[in-house]
């Protein structure tokens, strides 16, 4: 199994781990003992076992959901609410290196994405998504395009 970086482009093995220490995050975060019921269960819902070995694909998103849907179901609203912080926090951060140029992506062959006007242009093009995203659409509406279940076209043109 394979799972779709937040990038949405990059794909790494399937890690244990990994799921393991984003949900120990938000046990942390509620200075409260892991519970490895959690854990288990998201790897059953995921269908992971140790043999596995298939080609199929996985994002990120949808194994977050899939936390949150579990801890959701356990009815442990602190839980749910420490985990989605977590998550929350990682937009944040991502959003942030956005805006401060250090990750700018060329999307546009016109522009010199390492010129200043290049990069000042994609900057705000960065921060008028994440605004929009923030303040104009419906929570929904932001979780299916975050999770690249909906695309939302020109979002940076600030048509709210």
């Amino acid at each position: 199994m394979f799972v779709l970086k937040k990038d949405n482009k990059t794909k790494e093995c399937f890690q244990e781990h990994k799921i393991r220490h984003a949900i120990e995050k938000a046990y942390n975060s509620l200075k409260r003992e892991f519970d490895e019921s959690v854990f288990k269960e998201t790897l059953k819902v995921l269908g992971v076992d140790d043999s596995d070995t298939s080609e199929s694909v996985i994002s990120v998103y949808e194994i977050q959901n899939v936390i949150e849907d579990i801890i959701f179901k356990r009815g442990d609203k602190e839980l749910y609410d420490a985990f989605h912080w977590v998550k929350k926090k990682w937009l944040e951060v991502e959003y942030e290196k956005k805006l401060m140029c250090k990750s700018i992506e060329n999307q546009n062959a016109n522009v010199d994405e390492y010129s200043f006007g290049g990069r000042e242009a994609e900057s705000a093009s960065v921060y008028r998504k994440a605004y929009a995203l923030d303040r104009c659409v419906s929570k929904r509406t932001k979780r299916l395009h975050e999770n690249n279940e909906n695309y939302i076209h020109r979002l940076n043109c600030g048509v709210c």
